[in-house]
């Protein structure tokens, strides 16, 4: 068996400009799409989504497998269940 592995330079890391630890949801930051985008005259969101955007579907839980509890992800969950005109709601 044969490996070969890549090899390259560095990435080059500069100033932090923005970042969201999602510790919280920020309503000032992020903003929730609600519906199936049809109160926009882009319905189906415009790429035949077959899911109805529900706030109730995002969350900020601990992050999977990380020792630290105080560190946070957010949570966009999927689920079969009809909203609207829509099988699936989503975020």
């Amino acid at each position: 068996m044969s490996r070969a592995f890549a090899q390259g330079d560095p990435a080059l890391i500069g100033e932090l400009i923005w970042s969201e630890d999602f510790n919280t949801f920020q309503d000032s930051v992020w903003t929730h799409e609600v519906g199936d985008g049809c109160d926009k005259n882009i319905c189906n969101w415009g790429n035949n989504e077959r899911q109805y955007y529900a706030k109730e579907n995002t969350s900020i839980e601990p992050t999977p497998n990380d020792p630290d509890p105080s560190n946070t992800s957010l949570v966009i969950e999927a689920r079969e269940e009809f909203r609207g005109n829509r099988e699936y709601t989503s975020a």
